[in-house]
């Protein structure tokens, strides 16, 4: 959980809180016991003097439809009925049962007519409905619901897309989660490709597990203390993930438009990000550079400008907070 402030136009952060999910309150992105989660979130609602309560909420891509759609200029009106009929046409569920969205990500020349790239994201509305839920009951007010790549892209587009440089060649982003991965290809500042992978740091716990490892705690301690070690059971589960990477890096360059297209570079961000010896062994395995995205550091042009109870190594931190960092931009930067 993020909190932005605001001085002289320029973010800074005003309060933080970070804490581990509950075991078994959620799976494949689906909330399975809301009891739990929302007493775990009004503990840090009590904990924290945010500034007021109004939040936005983040939905893990493994329960929303994503598609990319084309379409020329139109008004906003005339936006809203193209991307209804699109919902209609598309989506695997009803429209009526269903909560969507779209964002502009860039624009390109279809048959040397100029158009707008979107990408349309929708889910299921009763998985929306008890996210928000758990929120209002946990004491939140929650004023937005947005998918994690969408968050994450709006973070990458406030920081330049790294460091303030604006990528000719493709980048690779890889969002290391509890229960999954999400892959985000960029090129030029725009959106280009997204996957989730049904991998992240819950599958590392259960590789562990599967060996020497006695408990979750101990496994929690092994993953985040030694990280990888030549041979062991987390280093296979890694290698595993390396080869999801892979097949989908190979099937975005066999869409049309992107046959000469290739990554050279990664960027790392979400808890797995810390993970001892993980930067260094995906480098290895996928050949190309490899680094953090920290959207922290940014924040108030570098300097860690924080209310006094904020407290956060932004340096070392910060990769955790790359999804959240997008959720507390919404609505300063579409």
């Amino acid at each position: 959980m993020l909190q932005l402030g605001q001085t002289d136009n320029r973010p800074y952060i005003h309060r933080q809180s970070a804490f581990t999910t509950p075991e078994g309150t959620i799976a494949k992105g689906k909330i399975t016991d809301s009891q739990v989660l929302t007493e775990r979130l009004k503990k840090a609602r009590l904990k924290h003097r945010w500034h007021n309560n109004r939040v936005n909420l983040v939905l893990s891509s493994q329960v929303v439809y994503l598609r990319p759609i084309i379409l020329p200029p139109m008004t906003t009106q005339e936006l809203a009925k193209a991307m209804r009929w699109e919902a209609e046409k598309h989506l695997p569920f009803p429209t009526d049962k269903a909560v969507y969205s779209y964002t502009c990500t860039g624009e390109k020349l279809l048959e040397n007519k100029p158009s707008l790239e979107y990408l349309l994201a929708a889910v299921p509305k009763e998985i929306a409905d008890t996210l928000a839920e758990v929120a209002v009951r946990a004491g939140y007010n929650p004023v937005g619901i947005e998918i994690a790549p969408v968050a994450l892209y709006r973070s990458l587009r406030q920081n330049g897309i790294t460091n303030n440089r604006v990528l000719a060649e493709p980048m690779l982003i890889l969002e290391i989660g509890h229960e999954c991965t999400n892959l985000l290809v960029l090129q030029n500042g725009h959106y280009q490709f997204h996957r989730h992978l049904n991998m992240g740091i819950g599958h590392f716990y259960d590789a562990l597990l599967s060996g020497s490892v006695p408990d979750y705690e101990a496994a929690q301690r092994r993953l985040f203390g030694k990280g990888l070690q030549a041979g062991d059971e987390l280093t296979q589960a890694v290698s595993e993930l390396t080869r999801k990477i892979d097949q989908s890096l190979d099937y975005w360059t066999y869409q049309p438009g992107f046959a000469e297209s290739k990554c050279r570079e990664i960027a790392i961000c979400g808890g797995g990000a810390s993970i001892p010896g993980l930067t260094e062994f995906l480098g290895e395995k996928l050949h190309m550079k490899v680094k953090l995205y920290n959207p922290l550091p940014s924040v108030n042009g570098g300097i860690n400008h924080q209310a006094p109870d904020a407290e956060i190594d932004a340096a070392k931190q910060g990769a955790l907070y790359s999804v959240a960092h997008g959720l507390a931009l919404r609505g300063w930067l579409r």
